[in-house]
């Protein structure tokens, strides 16, 4: 599920965000180094979201331990 979220939440369209913010910036090596900053900051914020979820994981995993799968029957 990490994975795929990555892919749908920035993997997929950053690069087509990265080219009208470095136009935007005004071109060239310093417009394109100004908008991968920029887009750096989803890749900030998502380790956060990972961090707080992080926290949770031992006993949300705790409350399921015992559950079986309907693929594992």
């Amino acid at each position: 599920m990490a994975v795929f979220s990555m892919y749908v939440l920035g993997g997929a369209w950053s690069p087509w965000l990265a080219g009208p913010i470095s136009d935007a910036l005004g071109g060239g090596a310093d417009g394109l180094k100004g908008a991968l900053l920029i887009i750096c900051i989803g890749g900030v914020l998502a380790f956060f979201c990972f961090l707080r979820g992080s926290r949770s994981y031992p006993s949300d995993l705790d409350k399921v331990k015992d559950t079986i799968l309907e693929s594992e029957k």
